[in-house]
């Protein structure tokens, strides 16, 4: 079997940090499907819940009835026949390199990761909520929602400059220092967060990246959130030994204790599984006072998201 190339299958496709772990967590086996929970010796289900066939994450996302249908009516130059994948990196391949034909509005490998989102969690409904979306509604909500989050990215998210006030002291030579934040608030009937984190390097060079959200519960989300999109844009920029530090001593107790948080449970979960990917992780608490750039970042991000959607 080829070796996967990480970098290629997740950390550059052009979507949203959700998607991306999404990807990985599947390349790595490590979504709950009827093969995965027997291994695990959990006692439910193995079979489809479409189909009745043994449930691996190849079955449910290329092989299965429904989801052979749901890529059969994607907007493609040529109907894509999942059922002659016989491996998920072959798969992701393929469909990586379809084009979105217009007037959809897509660029080339921006959709697939919403139309494999969208198969996963039109199971779940129906395991869990027993919703029943038909093949037509699922491609339709993959569609929408890759447009609604390509239209509503910040255009300007990466900045690089110098400064020498950044505080590296006892940090190892190659050694990249990240600061984050999350500004959090109420808007419309749900919240909203602007995401920040600050990269600096040996010689001083910052680099600040940003990012927004809605529909996210409360603080120490967002908090949380940011956290693990730091996390991504690391693995994404080829760092291997970082040193992340935010002022939330939660989830600093959290993620160091490997304690259960329940508010934060499912990222919290990412989070121990993408330090898999660095050589050196260190998280470290610092005092709100010595945030203040992340913390400038993440509002400016929030504030940005709030005036696009009105």
């Amino acid at each position: 079997m080829p070796a996967i190339n990480w970098n290629q299958q997740v950390w550059n496709v052009k979507t949203s940090p959700k998607m991306q772990m999404f990807i990985w967590r599947s390349l790595h086996g490590a979504l709950p499907v009827g093969e995965q929970l027997e291994i695990r010796n959990i006692v439910t289900t193995t079979t489809c819940c479409r189909c009745n066939e043994p449930e691996s994450i190849l079955h449910l996302l290329f092989h299965c009835n429904f989801a052979q249908k749901v890529w059969k009516l994607a907007p493609f130059p040529q109907d894509f026949i999942s059922t002659l994948i016989t491996s998920l990196n072959e798969g992701l391949n393929a469909v990586r390199n379809q084009v979105t034909l217009p007037p959809v509005g897509l660029d080339r490998g921006k959709l697939y990761p919403w139309i494999l989102w969208a198969i996963w969690t039109s199971r779940n409904q129906k395991i869990f909520e027993n919703r029943i979306f038909t093949v037509e509604e699922t491609i339709l909500k993959a569609t929408c929602d890759a447009r609604e989050w390509n239209l509503a990215q910040i255009p300007v998210i990466g900045k690089t400059r110098f400064l020498s006030g950044v505080n590296r002291a006892n940090h190892g030579v190659g050694t990249i220092v990240c600061c984050t934040d999350a500004a959090w608030m109420m808007f419309g009937a749900s919240g909203s967060a602007g995401l920040g984190w600050i990269f600096t390097a040996d010689e001083g060079q910052v680099s600040s990246y940003s990012s927004a959200h809605s529909f996210v519960s409360s603080a120490l989300v967002a908090e949380a959130l940011a956290i693990r999109e730091a996390l991504f844009k690391a693995v994404e920029l080829g760092f291997t030994s970082l040193i992340l530090q935010f002022d939330s001593l939660i989830l600093i107790k959290a993620i160091n204790s490997r304690s259960p948080l329940l508010e934060t449970h499912g990222i919290l979960a990412d989070i121990v599984l993408i330090e898999k990917s660095f050589i050196s992780l260190k998280f470290n608490f610092i005092p709100r006072l010595d945030n203040t750039v992340a913390d400038s970042v993440a509002k400016q991000a929030l504030w940005a998201f709030q005036s696009l959607l009105g």
